[in-house]
């Protein structure tokens, strides 16, 4: 299921003219991808664990993303920081 929002948010937001719904698009996007590291451990999506931990920092100092949504994207925060200190470790 979360790849198909993520899939729906990626078409809809490529689609739509409005600069506040590409915004919110995109949010719903990476909330997605968020939901699948902090509830299944699972990635689901290309973009590096750094790439995504940057992704995920810039909708945090939203005003418009729900407080809850900002929860999750600090779990996915905390989810890629820790899988990124492992893959950067020496020896790995």
């Amino acid at each position: 299921m979360l790849e198909k929002i993520k899939q729906y948010a990626k078409e809809s937001g490529t689609s739509t003219n409005s600069e506040d719904e590409k915004d919110v698009f995109l949010a719903v996007y990476y909330a997605a991808i968020a939901s699948a590291l902090v509830f299944h451990n699972e990635k689901i999506t290309r973009h590096s664990y750094k790439g995504l931990e940057r992704f995920f920092s810039s909708f945090t100092d939203k005003g418009w993303v729900l407080k809850e949504i900002k929860e999750l994207f600090h779990g996915a925060q905390k989810h890629c920081r820790r899988i990124a200190k492992v893959a950067d470790s020496p020896g790995e």
